[in-house]
This record gives C-alpha cells, structure tokens and sequence, in this order.
C-alpha cells in the first residue's frame, strides 16, 4: 500500500487549502496529542531538544527502520551506520524546526482539511476509511497518529510556500 508516498503527493493539493484564520481547540488538541506522542518511553532517552520540542532516541529508531524498509523496497544502497543514523537525526531535527516554525508563526490546518486529505489518500489507493484504518494498523500506526502526521505535513508545507512567497518578487520590466 502506498499511504506513504501517497502522504507527499497531496502535500501538493494542500496549497489550494485554506488556513484556518483563528486558532480552534482542535488545533490546540492536536498539539498536545503531538506532544504526548513525543514523551518518553521507559529505556528511551533524548537524542535532541529543538525548540523546546524532544526528539527521542526512540523516534530516531523508527525513523531508521522506516527509511531502511523504505531503501529495500526501491533497492537502494544505505550509507554507513552512523552516517545515515547522523542524516535521519538532522533530519528529524529539520522537521521539528519546521513545525515548531509553523505553530509560532500562526500557521493552522483545521480537522475539515485533514479529513479530506485523509478521504483523498484513501480514495487514491482504493480502499474505504475503515480498510485504511486497519491497512494502518498492520503498519503498526493508529488512525490519530496518521492524521497527525498529516497536519505537521501540511504544516510543513505550508510554511514553505510562505517563505517561497515572501522571496519572490515581481517587478515592471
């Protein structure tokens, strides 16, 4: 199933979306479930702190395993152990910048447009809600999980189609 890479596909229909003009309680909400899923585990431990913001030892570890199986399924080489745990750490830093950017400068996603994003990714792999529901717990992810992941994603790129915005400039030729 393609829900992952499906994920970066939409992230091009997010532009069209519009942001949220005031802050809601589920924008809030969701930042503290984001939050709650960033604590840690026993035996877990801080690989960094960004922001305020902790990115767990654990985090980096699924990362890994992730962006391994990832690699196998296109049958691409990995660099060395520590350069790649080195890459998926900076990498997991990046996003956690990039999100705490976003949640400091305003940037909001409301539940309406992670539900039809949600909507759009299961209609893309051909499944109903509920098949992705369980398609999601075989991959070891729950559906608030899922939906999380989508909003810092859309927050993400919402911030960089801002910064892209705020660079161009047209002028009288």
């Amino acid at each position: 199933m393609k829900i992952a890479s499906t994920l970066a596909a939409l992230l091009g229909c997010c532009a069209l979306l519009p942001a949220a003009a005031q802050p809601t309680r589920a924008n809030a909400a969701a930042a503290a479930a984001a939050a709650q899923a960033n604590t840690l585990r026993p035996g877990d431990h801080i690989a960094a702190v960004v922001n305020q913001e902790l990115v767990t030892a654990y985090e980096v570890s699924q990362r890994l395993a992730r962006a391994r199986d990832e690699a196998g399924r296109n049958k691409q080489t990995l660099p060395p152990e520590a350069e790649f745990r080195r890459q998926v750490l900076e990498s997991l830093i990046e996003d956690r910048a990039m999100l705490s950017h976003a949640r400091e400068s305003g940037v909001r996603v409301d539940d309406g447009e992670i539900d039809r994003a949600v909507a759009s990714i299961a209609a893309q792999n051909q499944i109903t809600l509920a098949q992705m529901r369980q398609q999601l717990a075989r991959d070891g992810l729950d559906m608030a999980r899922f939906r999380a992941n989508i909003r810092d994603q859309m927050l993400t790129e919402r911030v960089r189609e801002r910064e892209v915005a705020q660079r161009i400039r047209i002028t009288d030729s």
